[in-house]
């Protein structure tokens, strides 16, 4: 670094400050708590129900296979907020103890919107050396996180926005720190994306920035420093703490970001902008990239149990809160099984149905839990097909396994049926096979796998009422192998949405004494479904991870991580001729009315 930055062609500073929002989930946090002599049942609407077990057994000093919490299914969303510790689970758990009776506590939405964790509140001074055709030399990040009143995630948030300052682009040199800063705040947790949008928005505001000082196009700058598709896995240097290294395992940058300019047809929405802007009207287009950082170690386990009648159980150590569990697992053992998806039951978010799990958080779920799942599937019908060998006096490699049924190859017509098999396999009648047919699958892995995507908008703005339409939003998105189309783009819709509110709203306002000014959601904005952009135009690429045997990563968080750049960016492209700078996400209506005004009274 102390020789890239002197001896660049070119250097830009420029200073990004993210603002504070929440998750608000459809429903609250809640708890029902439940003594049985000295033995404790939480129903909790939370997002890991080991890690909680762990921490309320620690705190009130019983062993850990004393409690048993469950995490009823689909509780109105987590988005983080839920998987987080609060000091009332402790405190209703307690007192169910002392006053010898069930308790249930339920949080009100003010109660939600005053002390549940949120998020961001981050100023970043950033400095990019480039030369003078555009190719990056170094990047340079200090910033300061706002924490709030407990170190409720430790550092865990700021790291994750470090680690993604990166991006999809070739950076030879890294010099990226941050000071995380105690506040009479809100705690800040984990809300969809963990940070992660945030080191996002840092390198695209950089690259725009970049852009223009050189004169250059963004899309074209962006370009010339992709990561090419033949280097990967990538190393980019940086590591974390308990995560292992931020290296790239699979993804083809340039050809995503030509999916997404495809799709927009860029050429004809400047001639349809540069139309408008002589009627008066200010058309915008933004265009990031971002690599997400997916399927957080360590670990998740699953149970594949086939029962005596041959019907099929898939457990699951996760929680979820709406992402569709039940359909990725069940259609995913129906595979592996051949049988049909509809007849599975699955099981999920229960400390005393599996003995150890991770959780849902990190988009993680599909890629570990579907992969634990998966290897879980493979042993069970490998052994079916054993015991239906025998059973059918034939070489287990000559036994076929589809429709339900077990046959000799070239022989259809003698069949067993999951039951037949199930039956014997329960009875113990196989020589060399243990009784029941079942297995439990713990997958690890030692670093996450990175999705990536690239995001357009065109959208419209009013430079009198500083109102903002959003006309087209197109999503080129690689998470690898896809498992369930229907629900990656609804995680896809979901995220857009979610981080519009957050882009264009100031949502957490303080006083100068640190008075909330936004308690309720009378003040506080959320996203409506008149927020959301009139189009959605999805393109999917697969880059399969080598880090699981699905080949599948994360989907959950991939919608909301280039939002904020992205609007950023295209209201300063709408307000072009204004002159406009973006320095804050969110930024309001009433900015870009401000925006719009000095700009007609010559430069700010």
């Amino acid at each position: 670094m102390e020789a890239a930055f002197p001896t660049a062609d070119v250097r830009v500073r420029t200073r990004i400050r993210l603002a504070r929002g929440g998750a608000h989930p459809l429903e609250p946090r809640g708890l029902v708590v439940r003594w049985d002599d000295d033995r404790l049942t939480v129903w909790g609407a939370v997002q890991m129900v080991h890690r909680h077990r762990d921490v309320i057994a620690g705190q009130l000093g019983v062993p850990a296979e004393h409690v048993r919490v469950i995490a009823p299914p689909d509780v109105g969303g987590g988005f983080g907020t839920k998987g987080m510790y609060y000091p009332e689970y402790i405190v209703v758990a307690a007192l169910a103890r002392s006053l010898g009776r069930p308790i249930k506590w339920i949080e009100t939405r003010r109660e939600h919107t005053l002390v549940a964790c949120v998020e961001r509140d981050q100023i970043h001074d950033v400095e990019i050396a480039a030369t003078r055709d555009g190719k990056i030399v170094a990047l340079r990040d200090d910033f300061l996180h706002d924490m709030g009143a407990y170190t409720i995630s430790g550092l865990n948030l700021p790291q994750n926005a470090m680690i993604h300052s990166v991006g999809p682009y070739v950076i030879p040199h890294l010099d990226l720190r941050f000071r995380g800063v105690v506040t009479t705040t809100t705690p800040v947790g984990a809300y969809r994306g963990a940070g992660r949008p945030y080191g996002t928005a840092v390198i695209e505001r950089a690259m725009d920035a970049l852009a223009r000082e050189l004169a250059m196009d963004p899309i074209q700058v962006r370009r010339r420093n992709l990561i090419p598709a033949d280097r990967h896995p990538y190393a980019t240097g940086l590591t974390t703490a308990g995560r292992g290294p931020v290296d790239y395992d699979s993804g083809d940058y340039a050809r995503c970001m030509d999916l997404a300019l495809e799709t927009l047809g860029l050429a004809a929405v400047r001639r349809e902008q540069a139309r408008l802007r002589a009627e008066g009207r200010y058309l915008g287009v933004g265009v990031v990239n971002y690599v997400e950082a997916t399927a957080t170690v360590p670990l998740e386990s699953a149970i594949v149990r086939v029962r005596p009648d041959g019907g099929v159980t898939v457990v699951s150590g996760a929680a979820p809160q709406g992402q569709g569990h039940v359909t990725l697992f069940s259609h995913l053992i129906g595979d592996v099984l051949g049988v049909d998806p509809e007849t599975i039951d699955v099981l999920t978010g229960d400390s005393a149905l599996v003995a150890t799990g991770g959780g849902t958080y990190g988009s993680r779920t599909a890629a570990i839990g579907g992969s634990a799942a998966l290897l879980a599937g493979r042993v069970v019908r490998d052994k079916a097909i054993r015991i239906a060998a025998h059973l059918l006096e034939a070489a287990p490699v000559d036994v076929v396994c589809a429709g339900g049924k077990f046959s000799v190859r070239g022989l259809p017509s003698r069949a067993l049926g999951w039951a037949d098999v199930a039956a014997a396999a329960h009875a113990g009648q196989v020589p060399g096979e243990t009784a029941g047919l079942e297995h439990l699958e713990v997958f690890n892995v030692a670093q996450s796998s990175f999705a990536n995507g690239t995001h357009a908008v065109v959208l419209e703005v009013d430079p009198e009422t500083g109102a903002v339409s959003l006309l087209r939003w197109v999503v080129a998105h690689d998470c690898g192998r896809v498992l369930q189309p229907m629900i990656v783009d609804g995680q896809i819709h979901g995220g857009v949405v979610q981080g519009i509110a957050d882009a264009l709203n100031v949502q957490l306002a303080y006083d100068e004494t640190g008075q909330r000014l936004t308690a309720t959601l009378m003040d506080y904005a959320l996203a409506t479904a008149a927020d959301a952009p009139r189009s959605f135009e999805l393109r999917h690429l697969e880059s399969p991870t080598p880090l699981n045997p699905l080949g599948a990563k994360g989907a959950g968080e991939g919608g909301i991580m280039p939002v904020h750049p992205l609007i950023a960016q295209a209201i300063e492209d709408a307000l072009a001729p204004f002159g406009a700078r973006v320095e804050r996400v969110p930024v309001t209506r009433a900015e870009i009315a401000a925006m719009a005004r000095h700009g007609r009274a010559g430069p700010a």
